[in-house]
């Protein structure tokens, strides 16, 4: 089976473009991507696609090559006759900004470029170019970390609007189609680093196997990740339907927690972390066994730190998200545009984007607003004595002070931030919104207010 062959396998098999689909393609120069741009191209009429959108993050490393690599993938929607999108981004300043590696720093970044040119495209998708390859190097570092299902599932063929069309095709695959189709790939010098974890699997221990156990290790590899993708694939919705069942206002009631099975409350856990908008990835198992003690058999105002600055604090039965930075103490109103961007000066960041179609998910740190009810400018701040607002399933207005008592918010989190527009509070962070700016049945477009990264601790 050609590359082309198994790329056509992939979309049929996980479904992962339609008839009509607008595609962002993802492209960072390297021979992944550019095989994988220049795929649809060519398939472009077959698939029945729209339309075909290359996009490039420049992440502001590599001096002169990466800006080579820019110009090199402009050249290629060019030659493709695609549209072409881009982006520069200091990651190494948005890495000092949120305390993270620069490899976090720089995937947070794509992704949130991606999103937003996806949006401002009007694509329905974004392809990305991870192999088969990708998949068995990812599933050993997991493995090796002792991960549970999601982390043995590997890299999925899709996740939200973001689809792998080349998940059946090796590395080598891809080295070839280039080779035959003399096609200009750009080489990242830091792919070939040992420093780096990935490299060392990539360069190193999947020869090893290879060598002592026979070739088909990483085809093996692929196979187990398959199996628990499976496997997630089907219990998914029923991990989302029990959470809904044990939370109440972005909060999990503990006692219901604790009848789970152990394997079910764990993925439950996880799902209530994510929809807070915290990256599980970066919980070790020494903080999985203290939130699982947590919920075990915890007491009022006990709470397990985690990392950038989160914590997880038991509260009158409810197990809750907040920060374990000492309350923030600056007082200026800061204008966000939308779509946009801004940095707060306890360190955090605030990003706000248009989202059509279905609605989207929202938690603790991900407000889901009503677009056009909201508008297209937003002021953020930390709430102020005497501030009122609209709770959302209410009519009359209520002082947050008030709110926070009947609520049962300790003292010590009573200053959230709040989003407003023209003046009106429409959503109190890791609260609740205001029925000011709710989604309706009848709202197509929403507004997700997303807030990120760590409060720096005074």
């Amino acid at each position: 089976m050609d590359i082309g062959d198994k790329l056509r396998t992939a979309v049929s098999r996980y479904q992962l473009l339609a008839a009509g689909d607008r595609v962002l393609v993802a492209v960072s120069g390297g021979q992944d991507s550019v095989a994988l741009a220049t795929l649809l191209a060519d398939l472009r009429q077959e698939l029945q696609l729209d339309d075909l959108v290359i996009g490039h993050l420049h992440h502001g490393l590599r001096g002169a090559a990466a800006d080579a690599d820019q110009a090199s993938v402009k050249a290629l929607a060019e030659r493709l006759g695609c549209g072409f999108v881009t982006e520069r981004v200091d990651v190494a300043q948005l890495a000092r900004e949120r305390r993270v590696g620069i490899e976090v720093a720089g995937r947070e970044a794509r992704y949130a470029f991606l999103q937003r040119a996806a949006e401002s495209h009007q694509c329905s998708k974004v392809a990305l170019g991870h192999t088969a390859t990708d998949r068995a190097e990812t599933l050993l570092m997991n493995l090796m970390r002792g991960a549970g299902l999601r982390g043995l599932a590997s890299i999925p063929p899709r996740r939200g609007i973001f689809v792998r069309p080349l998940i059946l095709a090796t590395r080598q695959d891809t080295a070839d189609f280039c080779r035959s189709r003399g096609l200009r790939v750009c080489e990242d010098s830091s792919n070939s680093d040992v420093a780096y974890r990935r490299n060392r699997v990539r360069a190193e221990l999947i020869p090893q196997l290879e060598a002592q156990y026979g070739p088909g290790v990483e085809a093996a590899l692929c196979r187990a990740a398959e199996h628990a993708w499976q496997e997630l694939e089907w219990t998914e919705p029923l991990v989302a339907e029990t959470y809904q069942r044990c939370s109440v206002g972005g909060a999990l009631r503990v006692a219901e927690v604790q009848a789970l099975a152990p394997g079910l409350r764990l993925r439950v856990l996880r799902h209530f972390l994510q929809r807070a908008g915290f990256p599980v990835r970066d919980i070790g198992t020494e903080r999985w066994e203290a939130l699982s003690e947590l919920v075990a058999g915890g007491e009022t105002g006990k709470r397990v730190e985690l990392a950038r600055g989160l914590s997880v604090c038991l509260e009158y039965g409810l197990l809750k998200v907040g920060s374990s930075a000492p309350g923030p103490s600056w007082e200026q109103e800061i204008t966000l545009s939308v779509p946009g961007r801004v940095s707060l000066p306890d360190g955090r960041s605030v990003v706000a984007e248009w989202v059509t179609g279905e609605v989207p998910e929202g938690g603790p740190a991900v407000g889901v607003l009503d677009a056009d009810r909201a508008g297209p400018e937003l002021q953020v701040r930390l709430c102020r004595p005497g501030d009122r607002f609209v709770p959302s399933g209410m009519r009359g207005r209520k002082k947050l002070q008030d709110y926070f008592v009947d609520a049962k918010v300790p003292r010590a989190q009573r200053r959230p931030l709040v989003v407003l527009a023209r003046g009106e509070i429409l959503w109190v962070v890791g609260h609740r919104l205001a029925e000011t700016a709710r989604p309706s049945e009848t709202t197509r477009r929403f507004l997700v207010v997303r807030v990120v990264g760590e409060r720096m601790r005074s």
